[in-house]
């Protein structure tokens, strides 16, 4: 870059701590569209508890990402696979939600206790340097691997080159998909991604032209919406919610998910 030469920079030199920061102060080129957080807050699950590093929250609520930094010297079957089943198989609470909040004053507290008690995080490892033996395991146990490899000059300037695998790509277009259910919501449609729908008990929605209206209903977990007339959509492909310049809400038909 510029007439100056860039080193890899050995992860034996620098502390965890520091490579966490680096993490950070590029975060929002390496992952757009997510806010990353610290997120220390105590997780606890059946083989025990644990702490994570950072979190990356989608800025429109509708996913999150729980991620643990490490260097390449850390142990693979000692520490990073026993962290990982730990955090992977954690209890997530409103406590959580509330903990990333206190890091960052631009979440919304609402929205984002919203999606952690609907939507279950992804897990990623980032590490300085590809570790086939390490891509392996996380892969099996549902964890996605990336790498971010610091370089530095002479002079301590840094930059930083990314691989391996991303966070979800959501569409940009859509606010949430939904998702037809059997049972006592056959009638109904459930919000995949609840943070959109926020503090509303009744929605109204664009249908081929056509406004519709729909109640909101929330469960522990989950949220569904219910027409208030009659709704038959069309059997095949998937549904999500839009919206137009003016903010209302429109319902349209979108590829189903292989």
């Amino acid at each position: 870059m510029g007439d100056e030469w860039y080193e890899p920079l050995s992860s034996l030199s620098v502390t965890e701590s520091d490579y966490e920061q680096s993490v950070i102060r590029y975060a929002e080129n390496l992952f757009p569209g997510y806010l990353c957080v610290p997120f220390n807050e105590l997780v606890e699950s059946p083989h025990g508890q644990s702490r994570a590093d950072l979190a990356l929250i989608d800025r429109r609520y509708r996913g999150w990402v729980v991620v643990e930094v490490e260097l390449d010297h850390h142990s693979l079957s000692r520490h990073v696979e026993p962290q990982l089943r730990r955090l992977s198989n954690g209890r997530y609470e409103d406590r959580h939600a509330q903990a990333m909040c206190r890091m960052n004053s631009l979440l919304d507290p609402l929205k984002t206790e919203v999606m952690v008690r609907s939507a279950a995080p992804e897990f990623m490892v980032i590490v300085p340097r590809e570790m086939t033996e390490w891509r392996t395991t996380l892969s099996n146990m549902g964890i996605k691997l990336t790498t971010l490899q610091v370089f530095a000059s002479r002079t301590g300037k840094r930059v930083v080159q990314q691989a391996g695998d991303k966070p979800r790509e959501w569409e940009d277009e859509i606010l949430t998909r939904l998702l037809r259910n059997d049972g006592f919501a056959a009638r109904g449609l459930r919000v995949e991604s609840p943070g959109c729908l926020t503090n509303l008990a009744q929605v109204s929605i664009i249908s081929d032209g056509q406004i519709t209206t729909w109640r909101v209903v929330r469960t522990k977990s989950q949220m569904f919406i219910f027409p208030d007339g009659r709704f038959e959509p069309q059997q095949d492909g998937g549904l999500a919610l839009t919206a137009d310049n003016d903010g209302n809400f429109i319902l349209r038909e979108v590829q189903q998910r292989v």
